[in-house]
């Protein structure tokens, strides 16, 4: 079982024509504008659920006017346990424009999530059950990364976009984790010396990627002591690349822990699995099923 612990939140898609967005007091985009549930934890866990992974989801949210929609999507999912407590003011939401190209900017709204906690004692016998905790760098996750550690679940976390190796609000997911993703976002042209300077670092990464969109993705394994890119898959089509990132996670995370398959063959399926996804508009859609993917 893979345990996934992070945000749930509710995303609104608008496409636009191009970038930079010109004024305009009013326009209608027919069938531009979506409204689904996501976040970083609700796509991965509804990705690894997709792939065949038993899944345990821990999340907070609201009792609002939105936490309905929430709540539906979430018993859709069916995973293996679900368990969300509603402590925040309000739910969490996002607004991502996005282009024709794939190109997106990402409004992200967290309320009071950042200074709330899940009931850790709910969540020990969870994780000490799992064969990998993927663990979002959100606040609320923090005290659970000692409860993974001393259980010896190995711990996948997503730093995001990430500029210093010694970032202090991601520190200890650093000194956490055994895999770590990131976006060379901030790091374009630096990305193998990047890594480098994270593995020296910080001894308990045992695998790294740092995904390059297009370029495709970089890794390295500590077993090995190497560092090496993977190029792209190219996609069938480009409709929009918001939730790439955590899809190829996912899949990375699948293939690695349930199905253990090699760091290098895992993030070979974890590519393809991210290329199809990206032919979808939102962060939680888009996925296919293991067979589908083979």
């Amino acid at each position: 079982m893979i345990t996934v612990v992070g945000l749930t939140n509710v995303e609104i898609n608008l496409k636009t024509d191009k970038f930079p967005l010109e004024y305009m007091p009013v326009c209608y985009p027919c069938f531009g504008v979506d409204v689904s549930t996501s976040g970083v934890a609700f796509n991965v866990a509804k990705a690894l659920n997709t792939l065949g992974s038993d899944v345990a989801l821990l999340t907070l949210g609201a009792e609002d006017s939105l936490s309905s929609m929430v709540n539906k999507d979430l018993q859709a999912l069916n995973l293996k346990e679900c368990r969300k407590i509603d402590n925040l003011k309000e739910t969490p939401q996002s607004v991502n424009v996005y282009d024709a190209s794939g190109r997106r900017r990402i409004f992200c709204d967290l309320k009071d999530i950042q200074e709330c906690s899940f009931d850790i004692k709910t969540a020990v016998s969870v994780i000490r059950n799992s064969d990998a905790a993927v663990l979002c760098n959100i606040n609320f996750a923090r005290p659970m990364l000692s409860v993974a550690k001393e259980a010896g679940v190995p711990i996948v976390t997503d730093v995001h976009v990430l500029s210093n190796p010694e970032d202090e609000y991601d520190m200890d997911f650093f000194k956490a984790a055994d895999v770590l993703f990131l976006s060379n976002e901030d790091i374009k042209g630096e990305e193998r010396g990047f890594i480098r300077k994270l593995a020296k670092l910080y001894k308990n990464l045992d695998v790294i990627v740092v995904g390059m969109g297009a370029d495709g993705a970089v890794l390295y394994h500590r077993s090995a002591d190497n560092v090496k890119h993977l190029p792209a898959v190219k996609p069938s089509k480009i409709v929009n690349t918001i939730g790439a990132g955590d899809a190829l996670l996912s899949a990375f995370t699948h293939f690695r822990f349930t199905r253990k398959l090699s760091a290098e063959e895992s993030l070979t399926m974890a590519q393809k699995f991210a290329s199809i996804k990206i032919g979808v508009s939102g962060a939680a859609n888009g996925f296919v099923t293991e067979a589908e993917l083979l």
